[in-house]
């Protein structure tokens, strides 16, 4: 499905459209990240910049950018769904009726029932944390009381936990929550590549943050495996001191941008970052949506041809 229709008649209309990276996971079921239209105009204008920055052989100062934190991620986690579902609370009961030693047609009975009831609760808490989830993201749009609900458009990672070999954790799959979200907006599985690698300020790789931990009887640095830290001099992170930030809510803001990147262009390729061909050093946006952009959000060189 093609929504750069869409948004162009939203842009037009003067409503605001709002875009969301969730990155995939075990442990943590899906971590979102809100991002607005206007945030991925000015992503793709920073690219630019810094991109012809890096081509042109002088040493120029570093470009000074106005970027703020990323927006509070939202958590949806395996545990919190079967706490609502009773999950666990089942469980208990079936170790306690075998330990009573209640015969195989009353526990079957019994087991019938919790069945049912879970699936039904389970139906529910979907749609109680998929709403929660929407009003979250809309909220980071700001808009006054009285101004139309914004468009949202997910944007989820391709990323499925089928055949993992990580144990020992309960864990719950994307699809329901995917169709909770395809009734209320528009749903777009998305490339999650160098999603987790890369700074969305400066588009240069990251690395796993450093810390001191007591190994033994040693002081050490070790590397946190949920903490990134870019470490480019000139990312304009280190302005508002932000080099250091989670890993999931890193990949998530990538996976918005990657997938915004992606329906605005006119290839429906996404920003070369996150493009699998290194060869791919240029990024064209659709003129559909240069017809209807204010002048001031243009990315730069975006009109030029290959």
């Amino acid at each position: 499905m093609d929504l750069l229709p869409a948004i162009a008649k939203h842009l037009s209309s003067r409503q605001k459209v709002v875009f969301s990276g969730t990155d995939p996971g075990t442990v943590v079921t899906s971590v979102t990240v809100p991002m607005t239209l206007e945030s991925v105009f000015a992503s793709i204008n920073r690219f630019e910049i810094l991109a012809s920055a890096e081509d042109s052989s002088e040493d120029n100062a570093p470009c000074t950018f106005n970027v703020d934190r990323l927006p509070k991620p939202y958590k949806i986690t395996a545990s919190l769904i079967n706490n609502v579902t009773f999950l666990k609370k089942h469980q208990k009961k079936w170790q306690r009726q075998e330990k009573t030693g209640v015969d195989k047609e009353t526990q079957r009975k019994k087991c019938a029932k919790d069945n049912r009831e879970r699936e039904v609760r389970t139906k529910r808490a979907y749609g109680k944390i998929t709403a929660q989830e929407r009003r979250h993201i809309r909220a980071h749009a700001q808009l006054p009381p009285d101004a139309p609900a914004p468009a949202l458009i997910h944007c989820i990672g391709h990323w499925q936990g089928i055949n993992s070999f990580i144990k020992g954790h309960s864990r719950r799959g994307m699809k329901r929550i995917r169709a909770q979200h395809r009734v209320y907006g528009n749903v777009a599985i998305t490339n999650e590549h160098n999603s987790s690698k890369t700074c969305p300020f400066c588009f240069s790789k990251v690395i796993l943050h450093r810390a001191r931990r007591i190994v033994g009887e040693n002081e050490r640095f070790v590397r946190l495996h949920g903490a990134i830290e870019c470490v480019h001099p000139k990312c304009p992170a280190r302005r508002i001191k932000y080099t250091t930030r989670g890993r999931d809510a890193n990949a998530a803001a990538n996976i918005a941008l990657s997938g915004a990147s992606i329906i605005l262009s006119s290839d429906r390729q996404p920003l070369p970052p996150f493009h699998r061909n290194a060869n791919h050093t240029r990024y064209n946006l659709a003129k559909d949506i240069l017809s209807v952009m204010p002048p001031a959000l243009v990315p730069r060189d975006s009109t030029r041809e290959e």
